[in-house]
């Protein structure tokens, strides 16, 4: 079996993308959320209207109300269920992204790091190279070959 060698930078990559992911979902998720809770509203706006109406004129009027506020309460129901879920999906989208932050984050400092040792090591060499050349060129009795 093949064993699979990621760099860094790939994996940097592959974190970002999936807080990427992780975020669209979460406002995907908000915005859900935002549309359940409107409809919350209107329903209850519509039950409040409802029973501010003029005084009822007939049964039939009577009737209708009943009819009315009967289909405004079980759309109540379905909106009021439809509200939780758009809420479970939001926390559990918003924990998604928190984890999916952290992991980025992680990786950014941790390749961070790397680059500034890379720096140091880097300028260390430079260092002794020139130390190296200045002892060739201006050392005591040393011999070029």
């Amino acid at each position: 079996m093949r064993a699979f060698r990621f760099s860094l930078e790939t994996v940097m990559r592959i974190r970002l993308l999936e807080e990427r992911l992780a975020r669209e979902r979460l406002l995907t998720a908000s915005r859900d959320l935002r549309r359940a809770r409107d409809a919350a509203d209107a329903v209850d706006a519509s039950l409040r209207q409802l029973t501010q109406a003029t005084a009822p004129t007939s049964i039939g009027h009577l009737q209708w109300v009943a009819a009315q506020a009967d289909r405004l309460a079980e759309q109540r129901r379905v909106v009021r269920r439809v509200l939780a879920h758009a809420r479970d999906a939001r926390e559990v989208a918003s924990h998604a992204y928190v984890a999916a932050r952290r992991r980025a984050d992680v990786l950014e400092r941790l390749r961070a790091e790397n680059l500034a040792r890379w720096r140091d090591d880097w300028r260390r060499e430079e260092s002794t190279e020139l130390d190296d050349l200045a002892t060739i060129r201006h050392g005591t009795g040393a011999v070029i070959s």
